[in-house]
């Protein structure tokens, strides 16, 4: 019983993870999910998807890769990027 619990919490927790994972469209118009970390892997952000216009103030999105994101119109202010 207590192994079959642990398994539960496992794939609970790795299923709401990637969930709650955002992409960004490229100009190119190629979708980038789960949005990475420039050091590898999927970055830990998990607010509303980059995209055009989009409502992104205070987002942190420290070290991520968004390599040609188009981010057109998106509003920005106070978000982490370095």
């Amino acid at each position: 019983m207590y192994r079959f619990v642990l398994v539960v919490i496992a794939v609970t927790l790795l299923t709401s993870s990637i969930a709650r994972a955002a992409s960004y469209l490229r100009i190119n118009g190629i979708v980038v999910d789960p949005i990475m970390a420039s050091g590898g892997g999927p970055h830990s952000y998990s607010g509303p998807n980059l995209e055009k216009n989009a409502n992104l103030n205070s987002a942190n999105l420290t070290n991520a890769d968004l390599t040609n994101a188009d981010l057109g119109g998106a509003d920005l202010t106070w978000a982490a990027r370095t």
